[in-house]
Order: C-alpha cells, then structure tokens, then sequence
C-alpha cells in the first residue's frame, strides 16, 4: 500500500502551517514508518513550541482522527494495521508527557485513553 505522507495526514497536514515534506512510502517499510514518525515529532514538537499545548492537542486529535479514518479502509491487513496502531501511539507522547509533567495526572489518564481508542462516539 503506497501513500503519501498527507495521505495518512490529510486533515493534520492541512490544518497545520508548519512546513512538511510530502514524501511517498510503503506503510510497511521501515523506513518509512520511520520517517512518518520523525515528520510527526517534528510538526508535533514545532507547534508546541510556538502555539503552545492546547494547539498541539487539538492538531495530535486530528491527526489520530486521521489514522482512524484509514483504519476504516477496506484494504488494511493486520501488517498494516499494525503499523497504523503504532503512528497513532506515537502521536500520545508529547501532549502526555507535557500533561505528566505540568501535574495534570488525571488530563493524562483521559488523553491516553481518547488517543488509544478508535470509537470516539
């Protein structure tokens, strides 16, 4: 399954202004995942440290909105669900480590489980 970066993105790297750079990979390849992962900190960690949490938060859920969104597809096998499981459990780490250390133990409890969970109805 070839996909671009803003693929797997969509509503993430259209809502941010941050700079990406739009790249193409199999979603089982190491590389590529591995990429997407330094992409996402990357974005992840320039936005908090110019708009600060809360800006961070809302664009993480709309990126975990996004891999939910693919999860759905028809086409993923458990190989690449896999994968998808493990970007969504990388998007947790920066908003959850800010609310760790800020003391907001019980923000971070909700955080984990919203961010893990694929049904936000």
């Amino acid at each position: 399954m070839l996909l671009h970066f803003k693929e797997i993105f969509p509503e993430f790297t259209q809502k941010t202004n941050i700079f990406f750079e739009d790249f193409k990979g199999e979603v089982l390849d190491k590389i590529f995942v591995q990429k997407c992962i330094q992409s996402i900190y990357g974005m992840q960690y320039e936005i908090f440290q110019t708009l600060g949490y809360e800006q961070t938060n809302k664009l993480s859920r709309i990126a975990i909105a996004d891999l939910i969104n693919l999860k759905s597809s028809p086409y993923i096998n458990k190989e690449t669900l896999c994968v998808i499981n493990y970007l969504q459990l990388f998007l947790t780490f920066i908003p959850l480590n800010h609310l760790v250390m800020t003391g907001q133990h019980n923000r971070a409890l909700k955080w984990i489980n919203y961010s893990m969970c694929d049904d936000f109805a």
